[in-house]
């Protein structure tokens, strides 16, 4: 399994770059339509953790929701 971490400095660069931004601590793509998981949850600034590969599924940066997306394609 590959971890890849990015610091706070760099994870406004990271959001800016894919077309996001922030609205308090919510994020929203660039027409104002709120960021969710795959299970259709707000992912807050704070929480941000990535965009799965070749997708527009975003993450936070939680273990389990790893586990649970991950998972959830075996089934």
């Amino acid at each position: 399994m590959v971890t890849i971490t990015f610091n706070e400095s760099s994870k406004n660069m990271i959001i800016k770059s894919l077309g996001l931004k922030k609205e308090g601590e919510i994020l929203v793509d660039n027409s104002n339509k709120v960021i969710n998981t795959q299970d259709f949850d707000e992912i807050k600034f704070s929480e941000f953790g990535g965009v799965l590969k070749g997708s527009k599924i975003f993450i936070r940066n939680d273990s389990l929701e790893l586990i649970q997306y991950f998972s959830s394609l075996l089934n």
